[in-house]
Parts: C-alpha cells; sequence; structure tokens
C-alpha cells in the first residue's frame, strides 16, 4: 500500500509495481492520515502495518519530517491504539534533516 501527493509519482508507481494499492493522498493532514488509516483497514491483512517506509523528500525540513512521524504515532480520533489499530513495529525515514539533526544530539 502506497500514498504520496503527487499523481506523477503515482503514475509511476503503478507502473512499476501493478499488484499494489496506491492513493493520492497527503500524510501531513489529518485527513490524509485518517484515509490512510481508512486504506489499512480495507486493504492489509491486519488492518494495520508493521512496518512504514517514510520518503517525503530526502530534503524536507525537520519540521516536516516530525508533523509525519507525530502523524505515524498519535493516530486521530477514528481508531483506538491497541484495540483496532496498532502502532508500527518499524518506521524507516528518508530524511537528510533528521540525519543531521540526530548526529549533532
Amino acid at each position: 500500500l502506497g500514498i504520496d501527493k503527487s499523481v506523477t509519482s503515482l503514475d509511476i508507481a503503478c507502473k512499476r509495481y501493478p499488484n499494489t494499492s496506491f492513493s493520492l493522498e497527503d500524510a501531513l493532514t489529518k485527513a490524509g492520515t485518517s484515509k490512510l488509516r481508512s486504506l489499512c483497514k480495507r486493504k492489509l491483512i491486519d488492518g494495520y502495518p508493521s512496518v512504514v517506509a517514510v520518503d517525503i523528500n530526502g530534503n524536507r525540513e525537520l519540521e516536516h519530517v516530525l508533523k509525519c512521524l507525530e502523524c505515524l504515532m498519535q493516530p486521530g480520533d477514528d481508531v483506538v491504539v491497541g484495540e483496532d489499530w496498532h502502532l508500527p513495529r518499524l518506521i524507516i525515514v528518508k530524511s537528510r534533516f533528521l540525519y543531521q539533526y540526530l548526529k549533532e544530539v
């Protein structure tokens, strides 16, 4: 299951991975992450992802990367963590700014 807010990127992904479901969403909005959870419940075997790979452009500012991670780790009111939704066991993030920040901490 993949999401992107770029139609062009989704078209490329659909051609490369024809057996994968994709949706046009913005992972940095509450509506986008709510739609993503809904898609997970319908498309994934357990109804939630165990691994999430985040690629919101490797050069996105740290603020946006952290907002995306917050949306993943603190889902909205449409689910109850531990009941009908579980947090991923692994989140992979591609971000130059996050990498640089973590090196300095």
